[in-house]
């Protein structure tokens, strides 16, 4: 299952509160009694995140910026203490699971060409894939199609159980064995999500068992998926789904809203991490900006060599570092994280190009 996520970049819970309210005051604090006695925000909040409380929010609230696009707040996140605001704890994460990703594509790849039987994704299946998204981010990010959050709870535990099924067998092609896998997902999905090691909104902010989750997903899809798409299929996919996500993101704010239910139901569609150096900051990547990032990993490894798949992991690192830091910077709280990460793989085509040019002459 491919679910795409744009990048989150926010003081942790407090966004939500933020969002609800929409109106800190000048010094961007917000009356914690105010907070409570929204009985209207507290209806909404207490349907789309049970598990979180709104004092806690609220008290964490008076003490951090808000990301909420205006231009005050955002002189006041563009520095600390005259230090650009940074975060390299995403970058690392999606070169390290990409290059993970790239690793284990190599190994598996003949298993997985034979188990699919030497089949490659057409033209047609790219529009149709990207397509599917697209209207799955509308459905659940519109919010006048009010999908009960029970059935998008089942919906994707059940892909996620699936996947995970499907690519343990692969591995070990046993069915007992295959099934032990999706059976301790779901059990510690329920026994753990409303916990600080699955929930990324509860203190010390790092949900171990959901990144651990997203992480698996992300590396299952790209190797599986990875086999399917050829260097035209590629091309064309990237192309679709960046016009997809910023329509999305940036115009109809749909991948946002689904993100964020997402999110809140704790199902595992990005991985968490708290910024660093910079410190106070919950930082989101979605799974399809991951399973992106390795699927183009991986076509440049097949066209190029092994060099310069590696080479693409770290590009990608770099350019998203870069620009990651110049939204952060600007007091932007989401933006298409697609955008990111091709920018890192034409980055690594060009020096590439570069080198090839230089060896001629």
């Amino acid at each position: 299952m491919h679910y795409d996520v744009v990048i989150i970049l926010t003081p942790g819970p407090e966004h939500y509160c933020a969002r609800l309210r929409k109106a800190p005051s000048d010094n961007g604090s917000i009356c914690e009694d105010k907070c409570i006695r929204d009985d209207q925000d507290s209806r909404w909040r207490e349907s789309k995140h049970p598990s979180f409380s709104l004092k806690p929010i609220c008290t964490v609230l008076k003490q951090a910026p808000i990301l909420d696009g205006s231009s005050q707040m955002r002189q006041r996140t563009q520095s600390k203490d005259g230090i650009m605001m940074f975060d390299v704890s995403l970058p690392l994460a999606l070169s390290l699971i990409s290059g993970i990703v790239l690793f284990v594509h190599t190994r598996l790849d003949r298993k997985i060409k034979s188990f699919l039987g030497g089949r490659e994704f057409t033209t047609r299946d790219v529009v149709l894939l990207v397509a599917l998204m697209g209207l799955m981010v509308t459905v659940l990010g519109w919010t006048a199609i009010n999908v009960p959050e029970m059935a998008i709870m089942v919906f994707f535990l059940f892909a996620y159980s699936t996947v995970l099924f499907m690519f343990t067998y692969l591995i070990l092609p046993k069915f007992y064995v295959a099934l032990l896998t999706p059976a301790l997902f779901l059990a510690l999905y329920f026994l753990y999500r409303d916990t600080y090691l699955w929930n990324a909104y509860i203190p010390p902010h790092t949900p171990h068992l959901l990144n651990l989750f997203a992480v698996l997903f992300a590396i299952c899809v790209s190797v599986y998926l990875g086999s399917l798409f050829t260097w035209k299929t590629t091309a064309i996919f990237v192309a679709l789904l960046t016009i997809m996500d910023v329509i999305q993101v940036l115009i109809t704010g749909f991948m946002v809203e689904s993100g964020e239910t997402m999110i809140g139901l704790q199902l595992p569609v990005a991985i968490a991490l708290p910024s660093f150096p910079l410190q106070g900051y919950i930082m989101f990547l979605g799974l399809g900006d991951i399973f992106l990032s390795g699927l183009l990993t991986i076509q440049n490894t097949q066209k190029y060599g092994m060099r310069w798949g590696l080479a693409t992991t770290v590009a990608i690192g770099v350019v998203f570092l870069l620009l990651e830091t110049v939204l952060m910077s600007s007091g932007i709280a989401a933006f298409p994280a697609t955008v990111l990460v091709i920018a890192g793989w034409l980055t690594a085509l060009g020096i590439r190009c570069l080198c090839k040019s230089r060896s001629r002459r």
